[in-house]
Parts: structure tokens; C-alpha cells; sequence
């Protein structure tokens, strides 16, 4: 609702957001939740008020609210992040909020904006993650000269929208003090990735000289492995979690194609030379090899184009540079295991390898691919298992749930993560939401599986019920191999 107030009309700007991982909170705080949702609306509601900005809905942590001015609605946005940095929230918890922002020329029926431009809006916000501020296109032209003092703005790169013809050129605010790295854009809820761009609006890359850098692994004493070296490389790729490739924090432009990308991995994730003849066939299997051959030839030069030369070809060879240094989170991810650094490997694990990367007429490709994820997955799952273990060895329970939310966060469907939250929650006397995390579990392996919880399951929740818990066993959470 407006609360009472004439929307503004013509062209505004218009902001949505929401909390990130509000369900966890709520599992996490119980009743304690509703002390927290009062405070950011609080802080939500300040905010718009002091920037002109009108509230057109709330609904539980999610918020709408219409600009008359684009720049007074970026100030808004700022305001707001800074604040949930700064905030003590209840029990010290981390709450951040993503944003985004786009500027249009919706209609007014009936106290509520409609048209294009609203969902145009709630997809770009629904893209980001907690503490990011995303603009359209639009919006970004219109305050680029006018940012808050110290604030700048940074080009991520064109993406589809679920249920958008045309792509997005997204951007993002980069506030002093504050995060401004995050993992790739998330997809949309049709699992729409960044990767799958119309390249038909994309600008023309400039034809302009890029230095170069090495690559990790090639030999070992030039594997970047640590944060600052990440930001000195020429170029990074994430692929936990889908798949971006960025120089510090811009995305890299001017790929034509998905098997572009594609090679690029697939050359830099392997570290030797392949024949013209093994490339060819391996992702256009399906044409025949002179016209493969021209295909390849075409891709590494296109590849040339946007990532630094940093492919080595010969009349009959192709293998990454060794004299090219690229960041890869795949081999930062796997340092970090075989050298124990569980945190730090847990913060590059943001999902499965070249999770919603697929292209077509490669099935050498997509085995591989498929190969090369259920390895690390395990890494991963071997991973927080460790740690889950070192953390109730060391009855550090907030841990403990903490690393339990973020594997169910990746893994929704995996039971037996459910299974030691319920046991979990039992054990610290939480037994109301012991029984609100089965809950959450049926409804998701009913809705997504079509299925029951398992017998072990039942089993668990019966005992909960019945009293019959043994909360002196600590032993019941360990992993079993």
C-alpha cells in the first residue's frame, strides 16, 4: 500500500528488496524473527522517507517503493545498505538486503503501479544477492553523473530476464566501505543463466591492446591462491555456482557464443595442448571435420578477442598460454582442501561446477562436465562434513547451523543435512522448530520429488515427539561414511 500518499507518475524509479535468507533467520530466531523484520522496516521506511521515495508495498521482508527521481532513489538505496551494515541486529546476526533499481513509465490503478517496467524492476533486484544494489540500464545513464559522494558504478554485463525477450545491461553500485564483490548474478526463477545472452544487443567490443598475464598451474609457482592475487590477475573465472569470467570486478565482454566459454574452461581446467582435429570433434561432433575445424578456428579467434590472447595456437595445436596468468576458483577451491583451509574453501563454494552452463551439440562436453562436478561436489560435501564434524566435537552450535543453513542453501534436497538440523535443533531444546524444519523438508520433497521423508526420518521426528530424544548422545550428528 501507499499509506495514503498520490503516487508520483510519468517516469519514476522504481526500487525493490528484499532480505536474503529470511526463511533461515526465521528458523534461526524464532519469535526473536519479529524484533528483526520491525527493525528493517524501520530502517527500510526511514530511508525511503528521507530520499522522497513512496512505499507502494511491504510484505513480510520484501519492499516496493516508487522515486519521482532516479538519483534520489539511488541515495535511498545507499542509505539502506550502509544502515544494515552498520545495525546490531538481534543475536549479532548478519541481515543484508539486496536492491534493484529501474526507471520507467509505469501506470497507477488503484493505489499500485502496473506495467512492463514494474517486472522489469523485481526481476533485476531478484539477480543479486545480500548488500548488492543492481540498475538497469536506463537508470544507470540517468544517474551516473549524480552519484552519492564516493559511490561509482560498475557495467556487469548484459542478462536475460525470466519472461524478457531482450537482455538487461545490468550495473552495479560500488559503495565505499561496504561489500563489492559478490558471486555471479544469480538466475532467474526459470533458471535463466547470464551465460545465454542475445548477443544482438550487445555493443561492439573496442579494438584496443590488453596486456597480458599468466594463469595458474602451469607451474605451480604461479598458481595465484590467495585474495590479493586474485585482484592483481588479468582475468578470473568463477564456476561454482554458474559461470562468469571478470577483470576484477567488470565482466568480461565480447564472448559470441556459449562454446566460446565453453573452450575457454575446458582448455584452462586441462593445462595441456590439444590437436585441432580433438577440439573439433569434441564440441561440434555432429558436423564434419573440415567444417569443424573452421568452426574451432573461428571460436579461438573470437576467444582472442575478449580474453587477452591467452591461447597458445600452433598450425596443430591449442593449449592456454603458459605465459598467461588467469585466476580459476576451481583450483583456488582445491588448494584450499588439500592445504585444510576449510573457511576459505567454503567461501569460494557457491554452488555445482558450471551449475546451469550447458551448450549444444557437445555430449564430450557435457559428460565431462557432469564427470568433473560430482568430483568436486564430493570435495564439497567431504568439506562441510569435516567441518560439521570439528564444530560439534567443539560445541560450537551456531556453527554447526550456520554450516548446516548454507549446505542446505545448496543443496535443498539433500535429507540427511535436514535430518541433522532436526536432530540439532532437538538436542538444544528447540523442539517447536525441530518440527518446523521437517515441515520444510516434506514440502520440499513432496513439491520437488513427489515423495515422503524416509523411515530414518520418521523415525527421527517420532522420537522427538515421544520424548524419547537422547540429547546426551553428541555423537548421533557425526557423519557416517
Amino acid at each position: 500500500m501507499s499509506n495514503n500518499k498520490t503516487l508520483p507518475k510519468g517516469t519514476v524509479t522504481l526500487l525493490f528488496a528484499d532480505v536474503e535468507g529470511s526463511t533461515r533467520l526465521l528458523g534461526l530466531l524464532g519469535k526473536k524473527y519479529t524484533t528483526l523484520l520491525s527493525e528493517m522496516r524501520q530502517i527500510v521506511r526511514e530511508s525511503f522517507k528521507a530520499w522522497n521515495g513512496i512505499e507502494v508495498g511491504t510484505e513480510g521482508d520484501s519492499f516496493f517503493a516508487a522515486f519521482q527521481r532516479a538519483t534520489d532513489c539511488v541515495e535511498s538505496a545507499v542509505a539502506i545498505q550502509r544502515s544494515f551494515t552498520s545495525h546490531k541486529w538481534p543475536d549479532s546476526f548478519s541481515v543484508k538486503i539486496r536492491i534493484g533499481i529501474h526507471t520507467g513509465e509505469p501506470w497507477v490503478e488503484k493505489e499500485d503501479y502496473v506495467g512492463i517496467d514494474v517486472h522489469r524492476a523485481a526481476r533485476i533486484s531478484n539477480l543479486g544477492h545480500g548488500g548488492q544494489v543492481l540498475l538497469s540500464e536506463t537508470t544507470s545513464a540517468l544517474v551516473r553523473d549524480e552519484l552519492p559522494s564516493g559511490v561509482r558504478m560498475t557495467n556487469l554485463g548484459w542478462f536475460r530476464l525470466k519472461d524478457f525477450q531482450k537482455p538487461e545491461n545490468i550495473h552495479q553500485l560500488v559503495i565505499p566501505d561496504l561489500p563489492s564483490e559478490f558471486p555471479p548474478l544469480k538466475s532467474s526463477p526459470a533458471q535463466f543463466t547470464e551465460m545465454d545472452r542475445d548477443n544482438s544487443f550487445l555493443p561492439e567490443i573496442l579494438n584496443q591492446k590488453i596486456n597480458s598475464y599468466t594463469k595458474p598451474g602451469l607451474p605451480p609457482s604461479v598458481v595465484y591462491s590467495s585474495k590479493k592475487k586474485q585482484s592483481d590477475s588479468q582475468l578470473q573465472i568463477f564456476s561454482l555456482g554458474g559461470l562468469s569470467f571478470r577483470r576484477g570486478i567488470e565482466l568480461v565482454e565480447g564472448f559470441t557464443s556459449l562454446k566460446e566459454k565453453a573452450l575457454l574452461v575446458y582448455l584452462v581446467y586441462n593445462q595441456k595442448p590439444y590437436s585441432l582435429e580433438q577440439l573439433a570433434k569434441f564440441f561440434w561432433e555432429n558436423r564434419g571435420m573440415a567444417e569443424a575445424i573452421s568452426n574451432l578456428k573461428l571460436t579461438l579467434k573470437n576467444l582472442e578477442k575478449c580474453n587477452m590472447d591467452c591461447t597458445d595456437i600452433t598450425a596443430d595445436t591449442v593449449r592456454i598460454n603458459p605465459h598467461t596468468r588467469i585466476w580459476f576458483d576451481v583450483f583456488e577451491f582445491e588448494d584450499h582442501i588439500q592445504k585444510g583451509d576449510i573457511e576459505e574453501a567454503l567461501e569460494l563454494y557457491q554452488g555445482d561446477f558450471l551449475a546451469g552452463f550447458n551448450i549444444r551439440g557437445s555430449s564430450g562436453f557435457q559428460n565431462w562436465t557432469f564427470i568433473k562436478r560430482d568430483h568436486i561436489r564430493l570435495l564439497a560435501q567431504d568439506m562441510f562434513d569435516n567441518f560439521f564434524n570439528q564444530c560439534i566435537s567443539e560445541k560450537e552450535f551456531k556453527n554447526c547451523i550456520n554450516i548446516i543453513n548454507r549446505m542446505l542453501d545448496l543443496d535443498p534436497l539433500n535429507e540427511n543435512n535436514h535430518r541433522r538440523m532436526i536432530s540439532l535443533k532437538a538436542y538444544l531444546g528447540h523442539v517447536e522448530e525441530a518440527f518446523q524444519q521437517y515441515e520444510i523438508l516434506s514440502n520440499i520433497l513432496q513439491n520437488e520429488l513427489g515423495k515422503e521423508p524416509s523411515v530414518e526420518t520418521l523415525r527421527l521426528i517420532n522420537r522427538i515427539r515421544d520424548g524419547n530424544f537422547n540429547q546426551d548422545d553428541i555423537s548421533l550428528f557425526y557423519t557416517t561414511k
